[in-house]
């Protein structure tokens, strides 16, 4: 596979990562998108597909960890607090909301995994399906619920509902953060407030995933050379974490402006161009 398409993956990755817009359906369109036109890209080795997953998956770690990184000292104070028994902080109390709004995503995820092993990835209705019917659901919370709480308000039934809804993003072309923006619009916190959520909620999310694939790497022996492999994975987490740092810049800064509708526009195109693909094929 060509370098040049290698990072031009990595930084679509790294793009619509935590935008609500589906990653999964921009690869999916890509990836066909390329395989109709004859190019010679897919990896013959299951080894380095998975190597660049784990290096896509470290950069937008990275990414989300710098640009909240007073929340993350500040979420990491608070299990230092809870460890020595002070449970009342602010900051302890987040913590543990936090995790339990990602158990049911990890545990839901690790069943998926052995069950449908990727098996739905590349089928391009489900993909395109999910991109319209999702976004729809993003622009129904977002314009009819109402808008009353803050980070704050985060407590223990308001973090299970976040997340449920966070399964969902195991359907492909659901897009993670979306939904989990939808969960925020859903219980009524502001745009702002439950974008953040989501987006502390990629954390886990993100670190649980590549953890999944880094343990299915060690299970696996390259099958040809893999010269110039770890370079080229440096180059995906490096191109990713840039992408999607200046994305979240982006995104959290005109989100009050532009609202979601935008977003909610261009999955239902997307959406219409995976389902058109899947017809032509």
């Amino acid at each position: 596979m060509p370098t040049s398409f290698v990072l031009l993956i990595a930084f679509i990755q790294g793009v619509t990562e935590f935008l609500p817009v589906s990653s999964s359906g921009h690869l999916v369109l890509v990836w066909n998108g390329a395989e109709m036109a004859g190019l010679p890209i897919v990896f013959n080795d299951p080894y380095s597909q998975r190597t660049i997953d784990v290096a896509a998956h470290l950069g937008t770690l990275l990414a989300v960890l710098l640009f909240y990184r007073a929340d993350m000292l500040s979420l990491l104070s608070g299990f230092i607090q809870s460890l020595r028994g002070n449970w009342q902080s602010a900051a302890a109390q987040k913590f543990w909301l936090l995790v339990l709004a990602s158990i049911p995503l990890v545990l839901a995820g690790a069943v998926w995994s052995v069950v449908m092993d990727g098996g739905l990835d590349r089928q391009l209705w489900v993909v395109g399906t999910a991109s319209i019917v999702f976004g729809v659901v993003i622009w129904w919370f977002d314009d009819r619920m109402p808008t009353n709480l803050e980070e704050k308000d985060l407590n223990v039934r308001r973090a299970l509902v976040f997340g449920l809804f966070q399964i969902l993003a195991l359907i492909p072309g659901t897009s993670r953060s979306g939904i989990t923006m939808a969960a925020g619009r859903a219980l009524g916190f502001s745009r702002q407030a439950g974008t953040k959520i989501a987006l502390l909620l990629s954390v886990p999310a993100i670190a649980a995933a590549g953890s999944l694939q880094a343990w299915k790497l060690l299970a696996i022996t390259p099958t040809q050379s893999v010269d110039g492999l770890w370079q080229t994975a440096g180059l995906v987490a490096l191109l990713c974490a840039a992408a999607a740092y200046v994305t979240l810049m982006l995104f959290t800064r005109f989100l009050p402006l532009t609202g979601f509708l935008p977003y909610v526009i261009y999955r239902v195109a997307l959406g219409f161009a995976v389902l058109t693909i899947a017809m032509s094929l």
